[in-house]
């Protein structure tokens, strides 16, 4: 309806006016279409500074029109967005006293954030390729994490890395699970490398760095390892070891060697015959042309009256073979034997 406005005439008491109740009317009328407004028609008053909701707690709404936004003097809020609207400013939310900034189930108190929700994780999650970024970071009072350092921050406390299940906990390229450390590149070597003049230190042994020639390791009772000169090396030769049977009359191979490489062997040999409780020890030589084979035995002693092998030898495919045979009516023998090869 639009709004009456009453005729008060051209001067005073002319008689060309409103009479008083037709403007009384005009009045009402007025006031009416007033009070049917949403703006006086409401639940809110305005007292001083302060907008007041009378209605029982009820929210108050401010609420744009279209596309605009409301504008506070350095803040905007634009749908689910608050920004503060001046150029490199904060947005700061505080509180009075011991009370903090909740947002949700986080609640943020001094420097502490916190879940308000009981036994919740705090979650950190980057966006697509994106990382967590923490320039110094303290966990649960006892782990301290600073620039590239790992640390505990009570006295004396392990740090615990414990990978879930049958997993491990990696670093780089190497896997550490239960009392197992392995690497987890093919073929890649495990090496331990001390500082300076610092050994490795393995269940109280002490494990030099720099072997020198083809030194060899000792130990002393304080489980000291260190480098020495072996007293006894080979150079032209071979020294092994093995084991043969004879089970019957037939000519059996004891043992073989390269005839490229090896020119001459000298022989150890422990025979047993178990069913019988005979023993014998023998040494015997051997020495090859590339043709033919030649061999002597010496040094016999045994608990029966004579040998209780015949040996021989020959080449054959190349190899020196070491050749036995029974010798009278005796049973099965076993060989256990040393051998020295030497280069041809």
């Amino acid at each position: 309806m639009p709004r009456e406005v009453i005729n008060i005439g051209v001067v005073a008491n002319d008689g060309t006016g409103d009479s008083l109740r037709i403007a009384g009317q005009k009045i009402n009328n007025n006031f009416e279409e007033l009070y049917a407004e949403t703006a006086v028609d409401s639940y809110i008053s305005f007292d001083g500074n302060n907008i007041i909701s009378n209605a029982s707690n009820a929210d108050i709404n401010l609420v744009p029109a279209g596309t605009g936004n409301i504008i506070f003097p350095a803040i905007s809020i634009i749908d689910n967005e608050i920004l503060a609207t001046r150029s490199n400013d904060n947005l700061i939310f505080d509180t009075q006293g011991s009370g903090g900034v909740q947002l949700s189930s986080i609640l943020f108190a001094d420097n502490e954030i916190s879940t308000v929700l009981t036994n919740e994780d705090i979650n950190f999650v980057p966006a697509g390729s994106g990382t967590v970024v923490l320039p110094s970071l303290q966990i649960s009072s006892n782990i301290d994490i600073n620039n590239n350092e790992i640390k505990t921050t009570q006295s004396n406390s392990n740090l615990s890395l414990s990978g879930n299940g049958t997993g491990s906990v990696h670093f780089d390229s190497i896997s550490i699970r239960h009392n197992t450390i392995k690497t987890v590149s093919s073929n890649a070597n495990l090496e331990f490398n001390p500082a300076g003049s610092g050994k490795v230190v393995i269940n109280g042994f002490n494990i030099p760095s720099s072997p020198i020639g083809t030194a060899q390791f000792e130990t002393n009772a304080s489980k000291v390892l260190s480098f020495i000169t072996p007293t006894f090396s080979i150079s032209h030769g071979t020294l092994t070891d093995g084991t043969a049977s004879i089970i019957d009359s037939t000519i059996t191979t004891i043992d073989s060697f390269d005839a490229a490489t090896y020119r001459t062997a000298k022989y150890f040999l422990s025979l047993t015959d178990s069913a019988n409780s005979r023993y014998e020890f023998i040494t015997a030589n051997v020495v090859h042309d590339g043709i033919t084979a030649y061999v002597s035995s010496q040094g016999s002693v045994s608990n029966y009256g004579s040998s209780l092998v015949t040996l021989s030898a020959d080449i054959s495919g190349g190899n020196v073979r070491l050749l036995g045979q029974l010798s009278g009516a005796g049973d099965a023998l076993e060989f256990r034997f040393q051998k020295w090869l030497i280069n041809i």
